[in-house]
């Protein structure tokens, strides 16, 4: 069992003529709204947005829509000078510094090509359900431009700190790429042509799974797009569409943190919050909450916090009736499917699709895919927005999953729901590009 890790030749924004990316990346395509890529558009004319998530027109067609105009963007910013190719294979590492609250901290990580391994694989591992949908937006995509845009993020094992060693020896040099954005975080990167650290990188992934922490629809597309090559009888061992482009994280790096992805309920879903707390109360003791002269927000993650750590616990908030804490009651996990497997059963985001969305509300599996129903946010301050505006009916808030359930439910060959984890900070989007084919440098 091997992950097999490669370095490339990357596709970066030309360092000599944009000494700032700030104004150039982006987050991946599957967080940014309509109004932040409206945003994204403005803040540079060669921002990433313009390949990652370029803009719809009512005459698309088959020959001229986004995703053909991503592609004649890129080959256009090649041929000027904008990308330029690594003109020899390399590692590119990362330092991403930010803080939560007063706690500053640093997530190291390298971004490389890793073999895409065939289904049933236990190398490379994911931990959630993923939707055709986004998987067709992303391959007519890559099919177009021939290139992959924004990497899949995985996190691994490092016991020996191996890789830890290397970082550290980064902290000396002077970095390729380096800025920062107005909440404080900031962003280094280096390229590592050198053959022997290449060596030990890749040495380092020796029997450790990779375990997917976001990206999985990015990356079941890049396996479809690999099928799709082969099947046209052109595929070689080695080849460039064989690989996907991956950011690669220690599951023990100090600045790897999980945010819980809450659940918006839209206004396009009926919901009676008196109803809903009578049949909630079947399964869950329900307690109002009142917040009045305090930080809602965050009393509501403290309080949130502290429930969690005695039995899965959730805080509704509701347009019409105020917000709700449910504590699930003793015996109650007897109500989850028999048959589903222990490091499942006993998760929050588990227990809040089965008991609540289903039993209490009646939503199928499929409702709980469906965009125009559910909707997801990171934030407890954004959700309690929404829910106030009318922009939602109601908002689910969960404690977020720990690292040791991700593994363990991605090591039993598991899939979770969809959007049970929001790795923050997200990679950015822009850093490096992987091609497809083999491009010149201009």
């Amino acid at each position: 069992m091997m992950a097999v890790v490669k370095p490339f030749r990357g596709i970066t924004y030309n360092f000599e003529r944009f000494s700032d990316l700030g104004p150039l990346v982006t987050p991946p395509y599957d967080v940014i709204s309509a109004s932040e890529q409206e945003e994204f558009y403005r803040a540079d004319p060669y921002n990433v947005i313009r390949l990652e998530l370029a803009r719809a027109k009512p005459t698309d067609s088959e020959s001229d829509n986004r995703y053909t105009r991503a592609a004649e963007t890129f080959r256009n910013w090649l041929r000027e000078g904008v990308l330029l190719q690594a003109r020899k294979p390399c590692f590119y590492i990362t330092a991403h510094s930010y803080r939560v609250g007063e706690d500053l901290r640093t997530r190291w990580g390298i971004i490389a090509r890793v073999k895409i391994e065939e289904e049933g694989s236990d190398v490379i591992l994911p931990h959630e359900q993923t939707f055709p949908a986004h998987k067709t937006d992303r391959l007519k995509l890559m099919e177009a431009s021939r290139a992959q845009f924004s990497q899949v993020f995985s996190v691994h094992e490092d016991p020996e700190s191996v890789l830890q060693s290397i970082f550290s020896s980064c902290e000396s040099i002077h970095p390729q790429a380096s800025f920062s954005f107005k909440d404080g975080s900031s962003h280094r990167m280096w390229t590592m042509p050198d053959t022997e650290t290449m060596r030990t990188i890749q040495n380092a992934f020796k029997n450790r799974p990779l375990y997917i922490a976001d990206g999985h629809h990015r990356y079941e597309t890049a396996g479809n797009y690999r099928n799709t090559v082969r099947g046209k009888g052109v595929a070689a061992e080695g080849d460039a569409h064989e690989y996907v482009m991956m950011y690669l994280s220690s599951i023990d790096d100090r600045g790897l943190t999980i945010l819980p992805y809450h659940r918006l309920l839209t206004a396009n879903a009926p919901f009676d919050p008196d109803a809903f707390a009578a049949g909630a109360s079947e399964y869950f003791t329900v307690a109002p909450i009142r917040m009045e002269g305090v930080n809602e927000a965050g009393a509501i993650g403290a309080g949130l916090a502290e429930a969690g750590l005695q039995s899965p616990s959730f805080v509704v908030c509701t347009r019409r009736g105020g917000c709700c804490l449910l504590k699930l009651k003793p015996g109650a996990f007897e109500h989850m499917p028999e048959d589903m497997h222990p490091a499942l059963r006993r998760l929050d985001v588990q227990v809040l699709s089965e008991l609540v969305f289903q039993k209490t509300l009646g939503f199928t599996t499929q409702d709980m895919g469906n965009d125009q129903l559910f909707r997801f946010d990171s934030s407890i301050e954004s959700c309690l927005a929404k829910v106030r505006s009318g922009d939602a009916e109601a908002a689910f808030l969960l404690n977020p999953t720990p690292i040791d359930d991700v593994r363990e439910v991605a090591g039993a060959g598991l899939v979770m729901p969809r959007k049970s984890t929001f790795f923050h900070p997200k990679v950015l989007t822009g850093l490096v590009l992987n091609p497809l084919e083999d491009y010149e440098s201009r």
